[in-house]
């Protein structure tokens, strides 16, 4: 299912995951796709940010202070770019 958020048309989903227990089942995904210059950022919200719209802002609002430098030299279609964090990033909940 394709609904449009605040960022950009986002799908919705189900994808398959094995659990704890080593049985089927599915997890709620929703993937935001932000076309750039030369570039696609992808981000995949899980759980309730995936299904509720107002659990995922804090994941949304993250997604607008992300810079992308491409670089300047050509590269094969569907490579992934370096991601390199900045030096005072740390990581949430920690």
């Amino acid at each position: 299912m394709c609904c449009t958020g605040t960022l950009s048309t986002h799908t919705v989903c189900q994808m398959p995951v094995t659990l704890p227990d080593g049985k089927s089942g599915t997890q709620p995904t929703r993937v935001i796709g932000i076309n750039g210059t030369r570039w696609l950022l992808r981000a995949t919200l899980l759980g309730r940010p995936a299904v509720e719209p107002e659990t995922g802002e804090p994941f949304e609002e993250a997604l607008t202070t992300v810079a992308v430098r491409r670089g300047d030299h050509a590269m094969p279609v569907g490579d992934p770019l370096t991601l390199t964090l900045p030096p005072d990033a740390r990581r949430s909940g920690s």
